[in-house]
């Protein structure tokens, strides 16, 4: 239950692998951090595992230049749950490495790719091109603790739980 309330992190192991799986086949990368601590810090561990593979990590900071503003949200059609690696052009063979990498580390990561450049917000109008980088990587809100019901509230073992712990305003 620890890991799941506890930040995200990148173990030293877990760096290992997944830079020695992509090591040589990434360049230039662009990673989206959501405007949040956790997932800013998140993404810091993602940087410095892909540096640590040999990537070019550019890092797409909220309101600088070139980057469309991603305060609270991404305002492009990517989840702002979690993490998502994404190529545009069709291409997805640096999603499917991430995904493999991360996944051999015992990370989840979602991929997404699209035939053309990602839409999006930009200056409050909705744009077909929404300056977005690829391939990238967008580091969301760490999801929420326990999205799935946990066991012992599946139903079965849920009206078991109930009758050997009453709640006090249940009739005895």
């Amino acid at each position: 239950m620890i890991d799941q309330l506890a930040q995200r992190d990148i173990k030293k192991k877990q760096m290992d692998v997944i830079s020695s799986a992509i090591r040589g086949q990434i360049g230039a990368i662009y990673l989206y951090p959501l405007a949040d601590p956790e997932a800013s810090q998140y993404a810091f561990a993602i940087s410095e595992t892909l540096k640590a593979g040999g990537a070019d990590v550019r890092l797409m900071l909220s309101g600088t230049r070139d980057v469309p503003v991603f305060a609270d949200k991404f305002n492009v059609a990517v989840s702002i749950i979690g993490v998502t690696a994404y190529e545009s052009d069709g291409s997805h063979e640096i999603v499917d490495l991430l995904i493999r990498a991360f996944a051999t580390a015992g990370i989840a990561i979602v991929g997404q790719w699209s035939e053309k450049s990602l839409a999006g917000v930009v200056d409050g109008k909705w744009v077909v091109d929404a300056g977005v980088r690829s391939p990238a990587i967008f580091v969301g809100l760490k999801p929420p603790p326990f999205s799935q019901t946990p066991a012992f509230a599946t139903p079965g073992k849920l009206d078991d739980l109930l009758k050997s712990h009453p709640s006090p305003w249940m009739p005895k």
